[in-house]
Order: structure tokens, then C-alpha cells, then sequence
């Protein structure tokens, strides 16, 4: 069973197929695409045996999903079911949902497998570690000192390989939807409190950065590095709202990684001190120092 905690939503598609619905059917067609994508399956279509006598009892559990108390509701409910879904096996399907939950299971998938690779990998250099911390420490200094570019040990090709195939697991769609819901939340403030989508600047050169930052970034995990930049985001709305400053060109602030930013000033510019990474955090060991964050 594959759950999304979101999904793409596309207005123009959404627009045009529901252009005759009223306002309750709107409603009630939203509230079954949320129960469908939350759960991860098609929606009951077998009656309730505790559904009241004068209820419409064929979508009674239906109507609880969408809080559908009145007739007039419970008849909004019945309308959408008629004219978006489709009953098959007792339960009622939807043909674009079912898509585009069989595209996150393969997408699940393949991650997975990059995962476990990644995995083994590690494993495999962890058995390889030094006798002990002063061999380690050798170890560290010859590879961030090192300036040759022939180094081929074991365990750089491992990273290699495990980087690689994590990088290779996402597709092109998988970036376009992960990307889809920063862009919708980046800020779009202007000089004076003017707002509007022309503030973020151009879409397809965000896209470009974020698309660079996910195939560089080395994570296991991108949905984790996602919700990172999205919470950044939110600070940084309030941010802005509280120095009344215009919001960066979205391809600027990704560029710049502004995530890393600190906006916990009151006003003025942001103080630009970021959280260090696990790697800045190794140099700084090696050189015997280990703040808790660097200055960016």
C-alpha cells in the first residue's frame, strides 16, 4: 500500500474536468481525493450495516468521509462517485489517482534498491576501518589534504558508486513534483507589500537549481532535504515579513543555498551564519575546532 503525505495537484487539468460541478460536489470530490491519496486505496463502495434507515445507505461510509450530513450533501457525494470513479471489486476506482500512486510505488522502489546499495556499501567500508582513532585520523587528513587526482582506494569508489546510484533512482517526474510544492510556497513579495509570481522570477531557471541541488546533494534521502527547504521557506516568509524586504529570485535563494540561512533577526538582512554540514563539521576536527555552525 503506497500513502502520499502530498500530491501534485495541477489547477488547469482540475479546472477543466470540474468546470459543472456546484460548490458541494467541489467539496465533496476534494475530500475523496485526500481520503484516496492518504490511504493509498481505492474507496469503500460496500454499504455501512449500522448506516441509519433513511440514510442513502449504498455510500453511507462515503458520506462519513466527507462529513456529508444533509440529503442535499449526501446527493453531492453521490454525483462525483457517478461521474469521476469507477466501481471495480466492490470498491470505486480513479483512473488518474491509481497512476499516479503506481508511479510513487515505482519510484519507491527503486530508491529502495538504491538504499540498500548504499547500505551494503557502507557496510562493506566500515570493515575496512582503521585499528584505531590516531590510524582514523591519518586516514581523514590524507584524504582532505591529499592533491592528487589518481586516488582510486576502495572506499572512495564505494561513495562513487553509492552516490551515483542513489542520483540515478530519481527521475525527471519525481523532480518536477518535489520541486512543484517549493515553488508554490516560495514567496512571491515585492517592494511596498506588492505580491504576485513575477517576484519569484523565472520558474524554468529555479527549476534548473533545484534539479542541480538534488544530483549534487549526497543524501539518502531527498523528500528529508525537501522538507528542509520547505521549513527554510516558511522562515524565510517571515522573514520578510517582518523586515518588509522583497523575497529573492527563487533560482537565487536556491543557488545561494539559502536554506542554510539563519532568520531569526528581528530585521535587516539575514545574518548569514549557516549550520554546518557533517563534512565542514570533519575539517573542523581535524583542525581541532568544532563550533556549531560556520559562518557562510
Amino acid at each position: 500500500m503506497m500513502t502520499l503525505h502530498w500530491y501534485p495537484k495541477y489547477p488547469g487539468d482540475y479546472a477543466r474536468d470540474t468546470a459543472h460541478l456546484s460548490m458541494l460536489e467541489h467539496g465533496a470530490y476534494n475530500l475523496l481525493i485526500d481520503y484516496y491519496y492518504s490511504t493509498g486505496q481505492p474507496l469503500p463502495a460496500n454499504a455501512d450495516a449500522n448506516a441509519p434507515a433513511l440514510a442513502l445507505a449504498k455510500n453511507y461510509r462515503l458520506y462519513r468521509i466527507c462529513r456529508a450530513i444533509t440529503q442535499e450533501e449526501q446527493k453531492a457525494v453521490d454525483s462525483v462517485i457517478e461521474g469521476f470513479f469507477e466501481l471495480q471489486d466492490g470498491f470505486y476506482h480513479h483512473r488518474r489517482i491509481d497512476q499516479e500512486l503506481e508511479k510513487r510505488r515505482e519510484i519507491s522502489d527503486k530508491r529502495s534498491a538504491a538504499n540498500a546499495k548504499m547500505r551494503e556499501s557502507k557496510s562493506k567500508k566500515a570493515n575496512k576501518k582503521p585499528a584505531n582513532n590516531q590510524q582514523m585520523h591519518q586516514h581523514l587528513q590524507e584524504q582532505m589534504h591529499s592533491t592528487t587526482t589518481t586516488t582510486t582506494t576502495d572506499s572512495i569508489s564505494n561513495d562513487i558508486e553509492s552516490h551515483m546510484a542513489a542520483v540515478s533512482s530519481i527521475s525527471v517526474l519525481e523532480i518536477d513534483m518535489l520541486f512543484q510544492g517549493i515553488w508554490n510556497e516560495y514567496p512571491s513579495q515585492g517592494k511596498n507589500g506588492a505580491r504576485g509570481n513575477g517576484f519569484k522570477g523565472s520558474k524554468q531557471r529555479a527549476l534548473k537549481a533545484f534539479t542541480n541541488i538534488i544530483k549534487n546533494e549526497r543524501t539518502e534521502n531527498h523528500e528529508t532535504l525537501v522538507g528542509t527547504i520547505r521549513t527554510a521557506i516558511g522562515q524565510y516568509q517571515k522573514f520578510l515579513d517582518r523586515s518588509g524586504y522583497p523575497c529573492k529570485h527563487a533560482s537565487t535563494w536556491l543557488n545561494e543555498r539559502g536554506w542554510e540561512d539563519d532568520y531569526s533577526g528581528t530585521t535587516g538582512q539575514p545574518s548569514g551564519q549557516k549550520f554546518a554540514s557533517k563534512h565542514e563539521r570533519a575539517r573542523n576536527i581535524l583542525a581541532g575546532d568544532d563550533p556549531s555552525f560556520i559562518e557562510g
